[in-house]
């Protein structure tokens, strides 16, 4: 027996899109999701990667001290949970990058919800970028 009905969820999948497209709530986010690594500045010593863009809602916080604490050292004060719909972005990776507000910041942490509803993106800025 399922725990929950499909128009149970279905109704919560709804829920949470009404969520995150609330202006007052959630906001949009530039999330650049790795393709593939395009080459080597030998001058500079970077790798260079291709990404492909995708324009989404997402809600944003501030990492919570109980988060820090439960971390053991992996997530930091300043670093931030975006919670992103689970078919905006269905397979996301460390190695994308998020956009936000001028700030280029990359994933510490992804985690997926058990009903496959929304993933937790904990990001860290990128200094510099």
């Amino acid at each position: 027996m399922d725990f929950l009905t499909t128009e149970e969820k279905a109704l919560m999948v709804s829920d949470f899109v009404d969520i995150v497209t609330d202006p007052s709530i959630g906001g949009t986010i530039n999330y650049r999701q790795y393709a593939s690594r395009s080459g080597f500045d030998q001058t500079t010593g970077e790798i260079t990667s291709n990404f492909t863009t995708h324009w989404i809602y997402a809600i944003r916080a501030p990492v919570s001290e109980r988060q820090l604490q439960l971390s053991n050292g992996q997530y930091q004060t300043g670093d931030t949970c975006y919670m992103i719909k689970y078919t905006d972005i269905t397979a996301p990776s460390k190695d994308d990058r998020i956009i936000d507000e001028g700030k280029t910041m990359y994933a510490v942490d992804i985690s997926t919800d058990p009903l496959r509803i929304f993933h937790s993106v904990i990001t860290r800025n990128v200094r510099g970028k």
